[in-house]
């Protein structure tokens, strides 16, 4: 994991920046090289369907997760704030 960056700075009551008392840069984390086989995925997604279920494929040899899919499938942005209840029953 890396290091968020810092900017610290004076705003009027509209937001508007005046002035910058300092930042501080970001620092990144060290590289994710991700296995996924987007092929193998593709069938994953399609063997799949409309049926309800799972599918992991993992290389033997490493470990090395190529492909996963689940379903029901939902989108994770709408837990990011308050969510609706019709929402949630879904």
């Amino acid at each position: 994991m890396g290091v968020d960056g810092e900017r610290q700075s004076i705003v009027d009551y509209r937001g508007n920046e005046r002035e910058v008392l300092g930042i501080k840069d970001a620092k990144p984390g060290r590289n994710l090289q991700l296995s996924i086989d987007l092929d193998l995925q593709v069938v994953a997604e399609l063997a799949l369907g409309d049926k309800r279920g799972a599918v992991v494929a993992l290389n033997p040899n490493n470990g090395e997760v190529l492909a996963m899919a689940s379903r029901p499938s939902f989108d994770p942005n709408k837990f990011a704030v308050r969510i609706k209840s019709s929402d949630w029953r879904n």
